[in-house]
Formats: C-alpha cells, structure tokens, sequence
C-alpha cells in the first residue's frame, strides 16, 4: 500500500478484504464523504449515483445500483442475502426472485466483467475482482 496517495486504498480478492471500505462511508447517502470505486474500465460513483464504461454513463436502475455498490463496498468478501436485502429493500419483504433479478441488470450492464459476481450457494454474492476505491 505504500504506492498509494492517502486518498487512495486498494482492496484486493488475495488482500485486504472489503470490510474497511463499507466503513470509510455511509452506504446510501450519509454525510461522510463516498468514494468512487473503479476496476477494470469501469467507474462507478456512489455520490453521483453513476456508473461509467470507458468514460461513458451507462443506464442502471437504482436497486440494481445499490447492489452493485454494496457489492464494491466488500470486494472478495461474502455479502450474505439478508445483508443485500436490508440494504437494497430496506423495511420491505421482497421474494428472492427480485434479487436474481437486480443481479441479471448489474451482470448485464458488466458485460464479460459480470463473471467477477460470485455466487456463493446458501450464504451470498462475493466480488471476486480488484476493486480500488479513491476519495475525492
């Protein structure tokens, strides 16, 4: 970590697992500033609620955004699907077929990069790629 400016933290699948970046910034809008989050040629802004490709916005819809983001918030770390509930659909009941659904949308818009959302049989999704999260 010593090539990385203080504004910059690299979380790795083989490192240091995700769990710092969920607690750097308040997922879904709180005060604390949010980091941005890219891998591979993606950017994906919490604060601007945008997801970029190569530069260029992409259309996403909010739960499949906020999927995606509680997913980078823990890369190489197990999200279990009550985590992905209470944080997508906060204070309602949802089938688990919505959540297959949101998924399909974020692997969609990954493309070939949407094989990097594990599933993990009975527990949740993991993140299996190298996420670095910068603040701005």
């Amino acid at each position: 970590m010593n090539s990385l400016s203080q504004n910059e933290i690299k979380f790795t699948y083989q490192g240091l697992h995700g769990t710092a970046i969920a607690s750097e910034f308040a997922l879904k809008g709180g005060a604390r500033r949010q980091p941005v989050f890219k891998f591979a040629n993606f950017v994906v802004s919490p604060g601007q609620r945008s997801v970029q490709v190569d530069g260029k916005r992409v259309s996403l819809g909010s739960r499949a955004f906020d999927l995606l983001v509680l997913l980078l918030s823990s890369p190489g770390s197990v999200v279990s699907k009550n985590e992905i509930f209470d944080y997508v659909w906060p204070s309602t009941v949802v089938e688990e077929s919505n959540l297959r659904v949101q998924m399909n949308q974020v692997r969609k818009v990954l493309g070939h990069f949407g094989e990097a959302i594990i599933n993990v049989p009975g527990r949740g999704y993991l993140f299996a790629a190298e996420v670095t999260a910068e603040w701005p």
